[in-house]
């Protein structure tokens, strides 16, 4: 397990969002979610953990994937 991570405006970037869309969805995203504060104050950063947001694009192309397939099953069946 790896222990760099990156910040919110690398997050944006790699997401193709904007900051203040992980903030809305931060409580419910699966990504989103795992952000923890490099510090206690209020206004600390938020940080991600790199392996959580490769597992996540991870687990995105798995779920094209099967769609992805199961489009083809019905393509075939037709």
């Amino acid at each position: 397990m790896s222990t760099k991570t990156i910040g919110i405006n690398e997050l944006a970037d790699l997401m193709e969002c904007g900051k203040q869309t992980i903030l809305n969805n931060r409580k419910t995203h699966p990504l989103y979610r795992k952000a923890f504060k490099n510090g206690s104050g209020v206004n600390s950063a938020l940080r991600w953990f790199q392996d959580d947001v490769d597992a996540y694009f991870e687990w995105r192309r798995e779920e094209i994937r099967k769609k992805e397939a199961e489009f083809e099953a019905e393509a075939v069946n037709q």
